[in-house]
């Protein structure tokens, strides 16, 4: 007989009748003092018949399985079960043993599947039959995930760790080399048996330096892209760049580092060999815009730059068969150059005409000077020459209209510009010489790629105009004392009787204010003013085109969310003007610490979002430890001669398959919630079951 016991009622049945109501009173340890603990347990505990009535639950029970009270008499225990062979298993080890304890797969009201960690006993009437089953059940579901994740992380790591063509090792405070990868090894020309047993003291080439390396990374926690010099156990020097970063054990000291080394003595000892003379030459005579030729001193042996060769319309493999004597449509004009240049070794800007490979003829000026060996015999030419046809033709063809639009031209408020396709200055009116800041005196020796900003602007205008004839757009000039400004302006081409361009008149207008009222207009609405980064839609949108772009050609990306710590106390205790400032600090703090690829936004209030595209979770987590650690170690101004500490809270994920803008940000927010639970000033990492490829 068993006494079933409901609050303060009783009912006396004969035999074990199934049942939803509270405990069995009289089976053995079932006694009056264990309701409380029953009841009041966190752990989720469970009396249940062998045909799996549910006699009676605590509350921790009805909350994990999702169930109210009222559902206990329609539940059977093989309806718990997510594989109901599950539950025939169970009886059949219950019956051997007397005690189960394992981990099985549940499932909640609501479908839900969950791991669980169960400990079952069997409950015995005086007779010794088993009447019932009690047990205690705890959802390790979070527990398998948190574990696998690291199971991953570890193995990317390691993965990472082996395969880098970078010298990667972890190294003890003493400088006891306890890991490292196969390209540290090669590097420095040791074995593996040098791991754990090997210093690298051995590796400075200056001794002191390894203990200046240990006091700096205790103040910084970090070191990135420094140059240094090491040496390898044959005794050969390298200059290295290395990054290290401080390995803290749980009490927060420092146990070690870790480094990564890159040998760059070859790239500088290219660098230092780019800085010859002979380099800087060539490249000069290579990326000229002018055409330049050398021969020997009877015009065989030609050597061109590119530009010659466009000008004259050879290729390069033609040039061993050339010889500047056929390049005069005038065979006395050759003639004329040798006796000229005889007498005084350079002729400058003379105007002389010479031949294409096509036949026709152009009017040139060119500059020519003789280069001699140590006796003083010419032994070879050197000629820039620039092709005047158009600027002769355009100098023709704008005398004849002079006399129409100079009034116009001379009386106009807008600055007013007339020259030609190679550049020359032709004429410009005074409003013009007032907008660039020149003398009418300047204008012989300017030309019009001196007046752009960026060179490369003039191409592209003659290659616009070329095709339309007409540029009417906005452009960075400069004046004369070299400052630059923004400029709207509408050119138009001059064409000879035949079609040909040969000049260009053009209306200048400076719009530098004009442009930069609408520039701030527009940084205003994407920049957050006290941080200077982007504000919380321009960062989302960022965010947004990222996930687009990954999406369309793989990739990786992760998100980093932080937090001040306790930011409401530094408003409380120093004011908001103090408050500001960190913020703004912190902005700074955390932009030196990414990479220029990387983008930052201020999310809201004391909360900033981190993108990092191209980036694993392992990556996120190793640039989010460094933000952390960098705020614990920078001392915040109070604003009255003093400093105070603060530190931040970071969240990382990674762009998971389907993740949109708000799930990936949710997910950065989850371990940022996390972090901040658990203690503040960590950096705590979002799993992800299927990361983007």
């Amino acid at each position: 007989m068993v006494l079933v016991m409901v609050g303060d009622e009783s009912l006396e049945e004969t035999g074990l009748e199934p049942t939803h109501h509270a405990t069995l009173d009289k089976l053995p340890g079932m006694e009056s003092n264990y309701r409380l603990l029953f009841e009041q347990s966190l752990d989720a505990i469970g009396v249940e018949a062998p045909d799996g009535t549910v006699i009676d639950v605590n509350q921790a029970w009805l909350d994990l399985f999702g169930y109210s009270r009222e559902d206990l008499p329609r539940i059977n225990a093989i309806d718990l079960y997510a594989t109901p062979a599950d539950r025939e298993h169970f009886v059949r080890r219950m019956a051997e043993t007397g005690f189960v304890q394992d981990e099985v797969l549940y499932r909640r009201k609501d479908g839900t599947i969950f791991d669980c960690q169960r400990t079952q006993v069997s409950l015995k009437d005086e007779s010794g039959a088993v009447v019932a089953y009690q047990g205690i059940n705890r959802d390790v579901t979070e527990n398998k995930r948190a574990e696998a994740a690291l199971r991953e992380s570890a193995e990317k790591y390691r993965t990472l760790f082996e395969q880098s063509m970078d010298a990667v090792a972890l190294v003890a405070v003493d400088g006891t080399l306890m890991d490292a990868n196969p390209a540290y090894l090669r590097l420095y020309g040791l074995d593996d048996g040098a791991i754990g047993h090997s210093n690298v003291r051995d590796r400075y080439v200056k001794p002191g330096d390894r203990g200046e390396f240990v006091r700096r990374m205790e103040q910084h926690g970090a070191l990135l892209d420094e140059e240094v010099r090491l040496k390898k156990v044959d005794g050969t020097v390298m200059d290295c760049l290395r990054t290290s970063i401080a390995i803290r054990g749980e009490t927060g000291r420092i146990v070690g580092f870790q480094s990564v080394v890159r040998d760059i003595t070859q790239q500088k000892r290219a660098q230092e060999r780019l800085r010859g003379s002979e380099e800087r030459y060539r490249s000069l005579f290579d990326q000229s815009m002018d055409a330049i030729v050398t021969s020997a001193s009877d015009g065989s042996n030609m050597d061109a730059n590119q530009a010659w060769l466009d000008l004259f319309g050879y290729s390069r493999d033609e040039l061993p068969g050339l010889n500047a004597v056929d390049m005069y449509p005038n065979p006395q004009d050759r003639g004329d150059f040798l006796r000229s240049i005889a007498k005084t070794g350079v002729l400058v800007d003379e105007e002389v005409r010479l031949k294409k490979k096509d036949g026709s003829v152009m009017d040139c000026a060119r500059t020519v000077v003789a280069r001699r060996d140590p006796e003083g015999s010419v032994v070879e030419w050197q000629g820039v020459i620039h092709d005047i046809t158009s600027r002769k033709l355009a100098q023709q063809a704008l005398k004849d209209s002079e006399e129409r639009f100079r009034s116009l031209f001379e009386h106009s408020i807008d600055a007013i510009f007339l020259g030609t396709p190679g550049g020359t200055v032709i004429d410009v009116n005074q409003a013009w010489l007032n907008l660039f800041g020149y003398e009418r005196e300047d204008l012989a020796s300017l030309n019009a790629i001196d007046l752009y900003a960026n060179p490369a602007d003039r191409d592209d205008f003659l290659r616009r105009m070329a095709k339309t004839g007409f540029v009417q757009d906005e452009v960075l000039y400069k004046r004369k004392d070299g400052a630059v400004f923004d400029c709207q302006r509408t050119q138009v081409a001059f064409k000879d009787k035949h079609g040909n361009m040969v000049g260009f008149q053009g209306i200048m207008k400076d719009i530098t204010q004009q442009k930069h009222d609408r520039a701030e207009l527009e940084r205003l609405a994407r920049f957050d003013t006290l941080t200077g980064l982007l504000n919380r839609r321009a960062i989302m949108e960022k965010l947004d085109e990222w996930l687009r772009h990954v999406k369309r050609y793989k990739g990786r990306l992760s998100v980093a969310m932080l937090d001040l710590d306790h930011f409401k106390q530094v408003n409380d205790l120093h004011g908001h003007l103090v408050g500001d400032r960190v913020l703004a600090d912190t902005a700074s703090l955390v932009q030196r610490s990414v990479r220029l690829t990387d983008f930052v936004g201020r999310y809201g209030g004391e909360e900033f979002v981190v993108i990092l595209p191209r980036t694993d979770i392992a990556g996120a987590q190793v640039m989010a430890e460094r933000i952390r650690s960098l705020m614990e170690n920078t001392a915040m101004d109070d604003g009255g001669g003093g400093t105070f500490s603060l530190t931040a809270s970071l969240g990382v994920a990674e762009r998971c398959a389907g993740d949109s803008v708000d799930t990936l940000i949710n997910r950065a927010d989850e371990p940022l919630y996390h972090a901040k639970a658990a203690g503040r000033n960590r950096v705590e990492v979002a799993a992800c079951t299927e990361p983007s490829e």
